[in-house]
């Protein structure tokens, strides 16, 4: 081999070597390179949604291989969609849904007076009163808001009717659902009630699984019969929960008080059922009825036939037993009572208590359905609570939280992302009335609040004349003997400062006091302009000239 070829043998080999060196390095390099991407992506999402796990991997996949029944609810333990809805059948269910439902609808209108309920629309910034074009504004938001966005959607839908829908929902299976509407813009441009039964979150994806949490930005679908029908974007759905909970099993969904209820629900039905099959089958006589006699047999059931058509009652119950007797072999009958009466078994004491366990679950007091208790072992009424003060600490704990909640979230899905200066809020929860308000003002009027104040709040104008020193400080009997006696000093005392400068109090010659709105008292006022005679002793107020060297 010659020198040249031994030369380009080793040159070979040590390309090869370098090239070899080079791809390794390239390959460690990329590795790193994926090892810190997979780093940095880990900590941008645990800095965005934090290191805590929201779903169960395994319970997750187990449902997925098993196949979920599309009627479930799958943050649901034990009751499914059409099980809550027959259980909200039950009377006293219906009843208390029924009234919270009705309570809400008095909201659901524009407010008419400051004494009556209903929303407003109004500006965040409350310590600033609105300009007229920010009050032009708030009224548009308040129109759009009661017509469910824009009336040219058609929607036969008002914001009254949508409530009524969604907080119906939100009772029986813990979760309301709304569609947003977007314009072309991306503002939303309405919303409609959609039926919660049907609305599920999106199927977890193998990422979340693994993450161990859901994305911010996922989405809905809607099943009907069975089958996928829609599909939503996270922002195109308000997805309601009023009793959200951590369990990993909920997965997100809500806590219906009816799921909680079943067994008190059943009991409850069972009682009625046991008492109203008394009044229907069975044998519940009140009497047996005893012929003794000898006529035939053939004869004795056609007396009978016609008896049992006189005396037996609706839906045959109290059907009257009917024996015949053998006179001569001196036979008789004895009645024995095979079972216990409704009041041995305390069965009002059960059923009030029952009721009132479902009652508290609602967070509502049985006052508001009509059936006022008094306190627990207290026999009689004298000290209990009077049912008006009952009810309005009961809306207090039911009703206060449910509207809370419809103001976020209205808000935070369709107002502030069309009008971020406003914001919607229920009004009137608790207000006085008339009566109630001029007795309160009354009250402040005579401690720390102005006359002018309170009749500002009431669009009056301030007072003037003669009464417009009186405008201007709070009636207090203590205040106005301060401001008599100082009035007083200044009509006895201040004709000896004529030529000083100093006028007394509400006695200027300027438009609009005392001497203009009384012109009996110009006599006083001289050529110079000063009020007040050059006597002291002419003074109308009855000053003496010792008088007179006492200053103001």
């Amino acid at each position: 081999m010659g020198l040249i070829d031994r030369a380009f043998q080793g040159a070979s080999t040590a390309l090869v070597s370098a090239a070899t060196i080079y791809g390794e390095a390239v390959s460690a390099f990329a590795k790193a390179r994926r090892f810190d991407s997979v780093e940095s992506t880990q900590s941008q999402r645990e800095t965005e949604y934090g290191k805590a796990h929201e779903i169960d991997e395994i319970r997750e996949r187990m449902k997925q291989a098993q196949g979920e029944n599309m009627t479930s609810r799958p943050g649901a333990m034990v009751l499914d969609f059409p099980t809550l809805r027959q259980l909200a059948t039950v009377p006293v269910c219906s009843a208390i849904i029924g009234t919270r439902v009705h309570e809400f609808g008095e909201f659901c209108v524009p407010q008419e007076s400051p004494y009556g309920t209903g929303f407003v629309v109004r500006l965040r910034e409350r310590r600033r009163p609105p300009t007229r074009i920010e009050a032009k504004r708030a009224e548009e938001l308040m129109r759009w808001v009661n017509s469910c966005g824009d009336p040219k959607l058609g929607k036969e839908e008002s914001f009254e009717v949508w409530g009524r829908k969604t907080v119906r929902d939100s009772l029986i299976y813990d979760q309301r659902c709304s569609e947003i509407i977007f314009s072309n813009g991306g503002k939303p441009l309405g919303w409609k009630a959609v039926d919660a039964a049907t609305i599920r979150r999106a199927r977890l994806t193998d990422a979340e699984r693994q993450q161990g949490q859901r994305d911010t930005d996922d989405g809905f679908v809607q099943i009907v019969n069975d089958k996928i029908v829609a599909t939503f974007e996270h922002d195109e759905m308000m997805f309601g929960v009023r009793r959200p909970r951590t369990l990993l099993a909920a997965n997100g969904y809500g806590y219906p008080e009816l799921e909680v209820l079943v067994g008190t629900v059943a009991r409850i039905v069972n009682a009625e059922t046991f008492n109203a099959v008394n009044f229907t089958s069975g044998v519940h006589a009140s009497g047996i009825l005893a012929l003794k006699s000898r006529m035939s047999n053939k004869l004795f059931r056609v007396l009978q036939t016609e008896v049992y058509e006189m005396l037996q009652g609706v839906s045959a119950s109290k059907r009257v037993p009917f024996i015949k007797l053998d006179p001569s072999a001196d036979e008789d009958i004895k009645a024995v009572s095979l079972s216990r009466t409704n009041q041995e078994m305390e069965y009002r004491e059960w059923i009030s208590w029952l009721l009132r366990v479902i009652c508290a679950e609602y967070q509502m007091d049985p006052a508001e359905l009509g059936f006022v208790y008094g306190n627990e072992g207290q026999k009689t009424s004298m000290n209990a609570a009077p049912a008006g003060e009952r009810i309005t600490a009961s809306k207090e704990r039911g009703l206060r939280p449910l509207l809370r909640g419809y103001e976020a979230e209205i808000n935070q899905k369709l107002l502030w992302n069309i009008a971020p200066d406003f914001e919607f809020a229920f009004a009137g929860y608790g207000a006085q009335t008339e009566a109630q308000r001029i007795e309160t003002d009354g009250k402040a009027v005579r401690t720390f609040v102005t006359v002018n104040e309170i009749r500002a709040e009431h669009d009056r104008p301030p007072l003037t004349g003669v009464a417009a020193v009186l405008g201007d400080c709070p009636l207090d009997p203590t205040l106005m003997t301060a401001v008599t006696q100082i009035l007083t000093a200044q009509s006895t005392t201040f004709p000896g400062a004529v030529g000083t400068g100093i006028q007394p109090m509400g006695l200027t010659s300027e438009k609009g006091s005392m001497l203009d709105e009384a012109p009996e008292l110009r006599q006083f006022e001289d050529d110079g302009g000063d009020v007040g005679p050059a006597n002291p002793a002419d003074w109308s107020g009855g000053g003496s000239a010792g008088d007179s060297g006492d200053g103001v």
